[in-house]
């Protein structure tokens, strides 16, 4: 079996949304599943499953449902973990359901899919087009509490992101506003722990730029 790099691996994901979206005129019988296609183009090209690619694949399908106004149910993704190849994906369920069943709205936890998936891609227009919308969304709801964490949420997929890009002032301007967000709301957990994930990218990442250039 072959396998898939990380490289083709966002591409693939990304190629798909894009064929994804454009069905979405078609009626909801004829408009393909990411997952479900991707199962048949795998296996025709011999590729090894992973499981960031079948992660990928979810958030974007999600994604585009919940931009145009669906809301996605586990039991319509049943038939897909069902597949002998996840089979052997670890917790592949509960990746599907934390998914699938995200606490904040439609339209905020879209706009937060958007961001992980167009980070993941490196499409940086897109990511600063879906951060815009989920700042103002959150500007506009500053006391409800899913509508901060989906910001803070956001703005650690977006660290990760241009961390990995070495991207560092656009990591700095990402981290700075979810600083701001944990400071205004101390007691939130996912919000602390959006922050702690952020900060241990951002780590990360600036470690191995110093590697980098040690090594030079």
């Amino acid at each position: 079996m072959k396998d898939i790099s990380t490289q083709l691996i966002d591409r693939a994901a990304c190629e798909h949304a894009e064929a994804w979206e454009g069905y979405f005129g078609k009626k909801l019988a004829h408009r393909p599943s990411l997952v479900d296609q991707f199962l048949a183009y795998a296996w025709q090209l011999e590729v090894q499953w992973h499981p960031q690619l079948v992660e990928q694949l979810l958030v974007a399908e999600l994604c585009m449902r919940r931009q145009h106004g669906e809301v996605p149910s586990l039991d319509e993704y049943e038939q897909a973990m069902a597949a002998p190849v996840l089979r052997d994906i670890a917790d592949c369920r509960e990746r599907f359901k934390e998914r699938i069943e995200a606490p904040a709205g439609p339209i905020v936890q879209g706009a937060v899919d958007a961001m992980e998936h167009y980070g993941m891609a490196q499409m940086w227009p897109d990511l600063e087009r879906w951060g815009e919308r989920l700042r103002t969304l959150a500007d506009q709801h500053p006391h409800q509490a899913d509508m901060q964490e989906a910001l803070a949420q956001g703005a650690s997929f977006a660290m990760n992101a241009y961390g990995t890009a070495q991207m560092w002032p656009d990591l700095e301007r990402w981290g700075e506003r979810l600083r701001l967000v944990a400071e205004q709301h101390p007691h939130q957990a996912d919000i602390r722990k959006a922050l702690a994930v952020g900060a241990s990218n951002a780590v990360t990442a600036y470690r191995s730029r110093q590697q980098e250039a040690a090594s030079r």
